[in-house]
Order: structure tokens, then sequence, then C-alpha cells
């Protein structure tokens, strides 16, 4: 009994250190859960590369869209190594093809203004189509001219059931190759009604 007292009156005597401890731990506590949802909100705005119009552009679709690029300069300069230069010059592009695509859409948007699917189809692969799918090489003739009839065997190609995986990474290059130039002429069609109003 006389112990138990003495550890009481112990207990009593530092019971202000006590309690100077026990709020120091809570305070811990509170903060390192405040720290942690914190941290989950910073990494949270990471994995936004920016915001256009008020879109939040995920690093997914950057990186997406950054790699497509990439695979249609490995396409048309005939090269896979880019310096560091070349590299920053994608991601700038990309960036810049972002903040038209994203201002863009608003405009026409607010105006009621759109490309068709029809508008383009006839830019794309009609009798006479944009000069951005004119320039490519790939539709090139022996001469070294555009030739539609290439334009749509390549086309067609896209459309066949590859047989080796060599083949079906080949096409997937190639379709995104063609998506990339379908949505060039896009943008460009949509920024040339734009300014035509």
């Amino acid at each position: 009994y006389i112990k138990i007292m003495a550890t009481l009156q112990n207990i009593r005597n530092h019971g202000a250190i006590l309690l100077v401890i026990v709020g120091v731990a809570m305070l811990a506590f509170i903060l390192g859960d405040f720290l942690n949802s914190g941290s989950s909100f910073i990494s949270h705005n990471r994995e936004y590369v920016g915001v256009i119009e008020g879109n939040k552009i995920h690093y997914t679709q950057y990186e997406e869209a950054q790699k497509q690029l990439t695979e249609v300069y490995k396409i048309e300069s005939g090269r896979s190594d880019f310096d560091e230069d070349m590299n920053a010059q994608i991601r700038n592009q990309v960036w810049q093809m972002l903040m038209l695509d994203y201002t863009l859409q608003a405009q026409m948007k607010a105006i009621g203004m759109d490309v068709t699917a029809e508008e383009l189809s006839e830019l794309c692969i009609g009798a006479n189509p944009h000069q951005l799918i004119r320039q490519r090489r790939a539709f090139y003739d022996e001469t070294g001219n555009f030739n539609r009839f290439a334009l749509i065997n390549f086309l067609n190609s896209l459309a066949q059931e590859p047989e080796t995986q060599e083949q079906a990474a080949n096409m997937q290059q190639a379709k995104s190759y063609w998506m990339y130039w379908e949505n060039a002429v896009r943008l460009t069609h949509l920024q040339e009604k734009y300014v035509d109003l």
C-alpha cells in the first residue's frame, strides 16, 4: 500500500511533465496525419502537367501525345535516336498542340462550330486531300509526288489482321501516325474556319 501511494505521489509530482509528453505525442500524431493527407493532395496535383481553358491536363495524356509525336518523327525522319534538343522540341510541340486543341474547342463550342466527320473525311482522303496529308512522304509514289492510291493502300492496310507480333507493332505505329495527322488536319481546318469568321 505504501509503495502504491509513493508511486501515485511521484506521478503527481511529475504530472506537468507527463502532460507535456502526452500533449507532444498527441500533437505529433495529429501533425503526422495532416502531413500525410497533405502529401496525397500534393501528389494528386503532380498528376497534372498544366491547365488549359479550365481543363487539367493529366500527365498520361501528355505522355501519350508526346509518344505519338515521337513515333511520327521517327517515321518521317527514318531515325530512332533523338538528342535532348529534339526531345525538348517534341515536348514543346505537344504542349502547343494541346493548347491549340483545347483553346479552339472552347471557342468553337461557344459559337457552335465544329469540323464534321464528312468534312474531315473529305480533307483526309477526298479527291483533293489537305496539304498536311499531301506533304507526307509515306503517301508518295516512286516519282516523289503525292499519290492518292498510296494513301488509300496505307489506310486499307490498317484494317488488315496482323499475323505476327512485329506486324501488330508496325500496324499500331502506322495507326498512331495516321491518327496524329488526321488530328492535325482537324485542328488546322478548325483554325482556318475560325479565322475565316
